[in-house]
């Protein structure tokens, strides 16, 4: 390992990879049962490396466990519906339409994904998916309840930013009708005239 910045317990330390080059951060989180605990993050650049782990520091210090074990995208469905839906004045009826959502659509295309590696393009594909077959006005309601489940978890630090916001679900506008040109009216006019009321040509 060459280049390596070392700094004090509960910083880190940044160095570059001997074996392929990469840059690492190393957040020091000190002894945590009985085992010194780190978590690295990665770049192409040292400056890369280095503004990760001062978000990662950030997030630590804000009280995010770095330790906790990935959540996958259905558990926290179900821990939103329950422990935060169900407890800020959330309407039954609303709640009712959430969990149908959650149980029919979202966790089975996006649940077994994990919470923090929940990409944009991953979101945007499955809104392509429903679009397929589904109506937009439907869609635009699926893509906000999961808009909203992610908001919350990136409040509550689980993520580090709201996926689905950067996603575009199908748009509400009825499509653009064009004029009829003279001719096009006049066919039409023609074409609506009993024959008895036509005049000759």
């Amino acid at each position: 390992m060459t280049g390596r910045t070392r700094r004090g317990h509960g910083e880190g330390a940044v160095y570059k990879r001997s074996s392929d080059g990469k840059w690492v951060g190393v957040l020091d989180l000190g002894w945590v049962d009985g085992r010194r605990r780190r978590v690295p993050v990665y770049g192409e650049t040292r400056r890369e490396a280095h503004e990760k782990l001062l978000k990662l520091r950030r997030e630590h210090e804000r009280g995010r466990d770095l330790l906790a074990p990935p959540r996958l995208v259905s558990e926290w469905l179900f821990e939103w519906l329950s422990e935060v839906k169900s407890r800020d004045g959330t309407r039954h009826s609303t709640l009712d339409r959430y969990r149908g959502v959650v149980k029919r659509h979202l966790v089975p295309a996006l649940g077994q994904k994990r919470l923090d590696k929940l990409t944009p393009r991953e979101v945007q594909s499955f809104l392509g998916q429903l679009s397929d077959r589904m109506a937009p006005a439907s869609v635009v309601k699926i893509h906000g309840v999961l808009r909203s489940a992610l908001s919350d978890a990136h409040r509550l630090d689980l993520v580090p930013r709201n996926v689905a916001k950067a996603a575009k679900p199908p748009s509400l506008q009825a499509p653009k009708r064009r004029a009829l040109t003279v001719a096009e009216a006049q066919r039409l006019l023609a074409a609506a005239t009993p024959p008895e009321f036509r005049t000759a040509a």
